[in-house]
């Protein structure tokens, strides 16, 4: 089950902020094992068959006989219009034609079985596809088989399964969107169309077919056949043509622990149907996760000639929120929605206003592509919020739901420390707290004034909180958009005033860690053998340049245990080989540290009591004799196993944390 974030604004839109996926393990190196909650092209590039209902909207039927509503699409002859969503697109007539269909389940150059029986048809031409209407719907052999008499609605819609009927003259439709057409040959008044079958308007191939238009004059052949490529070679033409599933209409046995079901017929068995149920939707979503950028740019191009878009030069997410509240609910279908989805997308990572990995990408449970952030483990889900707007009409409006997102993210990556703010007592647990820990800290903020910094072209502004010895360095920075100057919080980072002074010297072969600019490289007198990662606190005050100071550095530094064990006598003699260490604990191959993790085994020379007054919560202050290295860790009291004393050791895995001197001004990268 998910754990969702809860949020300060509706609840309507704190079910779909953020949310964790299931519960696991925290597998960072200083946890250990701290379990934790974590948490359409318009029109489509197909060619489709089906049926035209009495008020207009289409029923489309795959060639496998699955028959889906789409009341999103209608078609008005009289008008001579195609219409999407309520927006008009005129059709010109053509004339009539003769035409049958063949799917090829092999291949174009073998055989095929006809899907539409040779009939009479009306032709009109769209802007990028051409429409056919028909005598009669039952002219398509797949739209009348008895294997699967239902009608259901598209999917992630809320439209229930419905009888199949339609009057015996409500007419066929054909749509072939002009880019679905592999190729044709032309042949005196007839032409061949070598075209795909994709299912519901998704990058998924159920199959190739061909369709055959006979004119009565030669010319109207020509002129439709110069729209399209011609198939010079149907071998190679099926070879650059992919099918993503098997079409072969051989019985697949179901497995022996669960039988045949009773409420399957036998086509419920057949090779390409138990093909088509392991790859959908899931193929379809991982093509369309692949390129999500393309399709927010296709879907804003597309709504622009509808006239819902105004300006292409600005996410207009107000625009699009009223369109899906005047749009019927029962039009939803997937390929717009995601598009739709990969639109607002954009808008909300313009609002976040930081650069942040991101990938967009389906999880257990979502039936639709989210927006994942790794960096947090969390994620975002645009499409279940426009399928709210536009089904449930939900009160919140479509820009402001992408502002409480960006809050909510900003949040989370600023407070990113939240294992570290949680051992040093600012939170009882990772998870417990945390809204009230972002919200007092970024309320504190707002009373103590900035000091600016400039990293590279960025300005911040820096603030140190204190609350009693205990710190916190809060980071904002400047964002200019077409709103105007805004600050917005990018970094904090818990610390203590009482610090411990050592000395050392960047390590020479990596200064600084690779993975994460704001981690030096540090060897320390008296530990010199090891390398070990320190966070800078104050990294936007220090710089990136702080990689190239030579000779002795002065670092104020705190020691923070996630947890640790006390070690009386007896037990540390256990172990007499082991030598007291102070080492990281993801070191490369090189020896060089990746991160500010670092593992401790001391003698206990001194002990503190300690209290964060921010949470309440007591802390240990332990100075550790470290083979002659002097190391004071620090470590709440309900995570230390034993109760620690003089002449005990202690044991665990320790948060570095430092502030350095800052140097020149610096000019670089940032912190992301």
């Amino acid at each position: 089950m998910d754990c969702q974030l809860s949020t300060t604004g509706s609840s309507d839109v704190a079910q779909t902020i953020l949310s964790w996926p299931g519960r696991f393990l925290l597998i960072g190196p200083w946890l250990g094992d701290y379990e934790i909650l974590i948490a359409p092209q318009i029109p489509p590039a197909t060619v489709e068959l089906g049926c035209v209902a009495q008020d207009g909207h289409l029923v489309v039927t795959d060639t496998l006989g699955h028959k889906v509503r789409f009341r999103a699409y209608r078609t008005d002859e009289a008008h001579r219009s195609f219409e999407v969503l309520g927006k008009k697109r005129p059709l010109e007539a053509l004339g009539e034609v003769t035409v049958t269909a063949y799917l090829h389940r092999t291949g174009w150059s073998a055989p095929g079985e006809v899907v539409l029986k040779r009939s009479q048809a009306r032709v009109y031409r769209g802007k990028t596809s051409h429409v056919l209407l028909g005598t009669s719907w039952k002219s398509i052999e797949c739209l009348h088989k008895r294997e699967e008499p239902e009608v259901f609605g598209p999917y992630l819609s809320n439209l229930k399964p419905e009888p199949l009927y339609f009057e015996k003259e409500q007419p066929f439709f054909m749509l072939i969107d002009d880019t679905s057409v592999k190729g044709q040959r032309q042949s005196g008044t007839s032409v061949e169309l070598f075209g795909i079958e994709r299912k519901e308007f998704l990058d998924f191939v159920l199959g190739k077919l061909r369709i055959v238009l006979e004119f009565n004059r030669g010319d109207n052949a020509t002129a439709l056949a110069s729209n399209f490529l011609v198939a010079h070679d149907l071998k190679a033409l099926d070879a650059s043509t992919i099918v993503d599933i098997d079409r072969s209409t051989e019985i697949v046995p179901p497995q022996p622990s669960k039988g045949p079901s009773e409420r399957h017929g036998k086509a419920y068995y057949r090779r390409e149907c138990v093909d088509l149920r392991g790859k959908w939707p899931a193929l379809a979503w991982t093509r369309w996760a692949a390129n999500p950028e393309a399709h927010g740019a296709a879907f804003a191009q597309g709504m622009k000639q509808m006239e819902v878009l105004p300006d292409l030069n600005r996410i207009d997410l107000h625009a699009l929120d009223q369109f899906l509240r005047i749009s019927p609910s029962d039009t939803l279908f997937a390929a717009f929605l995601m598009d739709a989805a990969a639109y607002v997308g954009v808008g909300f990572l313009e609002a976040l206003g930081s650069r942040i990995r991101y990938r967009w990408t389906t999880l257990q449970g979502q039936p639709m592509p989210v927006l994942f952030f790794d960096e947090i483990d969390s994620y975002v889900s645009p499409g279940a919020w426009i399928a709210k707007i536009w089904v449930s009409k939900v009160p919140t409006p479509l820009p402001a739901t992408v502002a409480q997102w960006a809050y909510e993210i900003r949040g989370v990556l600023a407070f990113r420390l939240r294992a570290e703010f949680s051992a040093l007592g600012f939170s009882p647990s990772v998870t417990d707290g945390f809204k009230s820990l972002r919200d007092r800290v970024t309320e504190s903020a707002r009373h103590v004034p900035g000091t600016s910094r400039i990293l590279g072209e960025t300005h911040m502004e820096v603030r140190l909180l204190s609350f009693g010895e205990y710190e916190v360095y809060y980071v904002t920075r400047e964002v200019i958009d077409h709103t105007g100057s805004r600050y917005l919080p990018v970094m904090a980072v818990p610390f203590s005033s009482r610090t411990q002074t050592w000395i050392g010297s960047l390590d020479g072969s990596s200064p600084r860690s690779p993975t994460r600019e704001d981690v030096a490289i540090v060897r320390f007198r008296g530990n010199d053998l090891v390398p070990l990662g320190v966070q800078l606190a104050n990294y936007p005050e220090v710089g990136p340049s702080f990689a190239q100071r030579h000779g002795p550095l002065t670092l104020e530094t705190i020691a923070v245990a996630a947890k640790g064990q006390v070690l009386t006598p007896r037990l540390r003699q256990a172990r007499p080989e082991l030598k007291d260490f102070l080492a990281p604990i993801d070191g490369q191959d090189t020896g060089v540290p990746l991160s500010p993790y670092a593992s401790v085994l001391g003698l206990i020379e001194r002990v503190e009591g300690t209290t964060n007054p921010f949470a309440n919560l007591g802390l240990w202050r332990l100075g550790l004799d470290v083979s002659g290295f002097r190391c004071d860790v620090l470590v709440r009291k309900d995570r230390c196993d034993g109760l620690p004393a003089v002449g005990n050791h202690f044991t665990g895995r320790v948060w570095i944390c430092a502030t350095m001197e800052p140097g020149p001004v610096s000019t670089g990268s940032y912190i992301r």
